[in-house]
């Protein structure tokens, strides 16, 4: 009985402990996607067909996040028993609303997941969305699906397993004859209707994973196929007597550039790029399909599950916005356009003020002003107006 009882109190403990863990990371991603967000929203020239895709993705993972600080708050502030604050009038439907809101954002993100990794594999291979991508087929996938499943998972849950008896006045007191389970469909992921959601997820994420290897073997493909035409035209320039020459003028021995001296070099680099779309693709969550029920494994398991999922936003946003060459080019030209224009401006005010200083001078000390001294300083305006029109240009830029 005390092992029964350590058991169940350690179990507590790292229940307490993925809440903490999940809690903390959604918040910290919710952070890196809003952040993600706003830069691609902000700068017009992130508007290719590929970061709309992103930023569907990072708005699902966004909607995800959101809803589980608010699914799991009162496990770190409040009451450690389960939906404590979400139990109110009638059958508990402000539970049930955030855990169906909790599905979605569960499982759209999966689906936005299936939609890159269709339109990164239609790019590789057959260039099928070359002109424009299929947007409005893209959205149907990635928020009509997921909201389709969802509605149905939670119309099974209600004919199924809701309680009348469960009909409280408040929600401080809860009649005995009450069915706990049909209070907030505590243990959903363990009944059967589950599948309505797994199912289509588990076939998004297969097929995401054919993707990858596909993309894969064509990038290797293609890396072996130029390595090979670049031998071929050594030999020919070989065999036509263009021979390259030795630091001793000897032309005997041909030095080949690096490019041509290692492919499985290049090939190594081409697959460890794509192996950056495990993230972006969702291949990790296969990882966590098979939940061990050793007890050990099994701590391991949800620990480890629960620190991936919820850094999977931090993940997006390094990888996807921060560390791009695309993204950084774009700030960096922006920030040099605000020095570029403050510059011209600050140079600008200097002029004329010392146009002003040496035309008050000279009137101070010599007299009425001459024609020739005002045809200057019209000359010298034209050139204040001139640095006016290039800050404008750079304005516009």
């Amino acid at each position: 009985q005390n092992d029964i009882l350590s058991d169940e109190e350690t179990r507590k403990h790292v229940r307490h402990a993925v809440s903490i863990i999940t809690f903390s990371l959604c918040l910290t991603s919710m952070v890196f996607l809003l952040i993600s967000l706003g830069i691609y929203s902000f700068f017009k020239s992130l508007q290719s067909d590929r970061l709309r895709v992103h930023k569907n993705f990072m708005s699902a993972l966004m909607i995800r996040y959101v809803v589980s600080v608010v699914y799991y708050e009162p496990y770190i502030y409040g009451d450690p028993s389960p939906f404590v604050w979400f139990k109110v009038y009638g059958k508990g439907l402000l539970c049930k609303g955030i855990l169906i809101l909790l599905m979605f954002g569960y499982i759209a993100p999966v689906f936005w997941m299936f939609v890159e990794g269709m339109y990164l594999n239609s790019r590789i291979t057959t260039n099928v969305f070359e002109s424009k991508a299929p947007m409005k087929m893209f959205y149907l996938i990635g928020w009509c699906v997921p909201f389709l499943c969802v509605l149905t998972w939670a119309i099974a849950m209600s004919i199924a397993v809701d309680d009348e008896s469960c009909v409280v006045p408040t929600p401080s007191k809860i009649p005995d004859s009450c069915n706990k389970t049909s209070l907030c469909w505590e243990g959903y992921n363990e009944m059967p209707y589950s599948t309505i959601l797994s199912i289509p997820m588990t076939i998004a994420l297969i097929v995401n994973l054919l993707f990858l290897i596909n993309i894969v073997r064509i990038v290797v493909t293609r890396y072996r196929g130029i390595g090979g035409e670049r031998r071929n035209d050594v030999r020919r320039n070989m065999a036509g007597g263009r021979y390259s020459s030795n630091s001793h003028g000897s032309s005997s021995i041909v030095v080949l550039p690096p490019s041509h001296q290692s492919d499985n070099v290049r090939i190594r680099k081409a697959v460890r790029a794509t192996l950056i779309l495990f993230p972006l693709l969702g291949i990790t969550h296969l990882l966590f399909f098979i939940n061990p029920r050793n007890g050990t494994h099994d701590k391991i398991y949800m620990l480890f599950n629960a620190s991936l999922q919820s850094s999977q936003g931090i993940l997006l946003s390094v990888l996807y916005c921060f560390t791009t060459t695309e993204v950084r080019d774009t700030i960096r030209r922006h920030f040099h356009r605000i020095s570029t224009r403050n510059e011209m401006r600050r140079e600008t005010i200097r002029r004329a003020e010392n146009m002003q200083s040496n035309l008050w001078n000279n009137t101070t000390m010599n007299g009425p002003v001459s024609q020739s001294r005002i045809n200057s300083f019209k000359n010298r305006q034209g050139v204040r107006e001139s640095d006016g029109m290039i800050m404008q240009m750079v304005e516009m830029r």
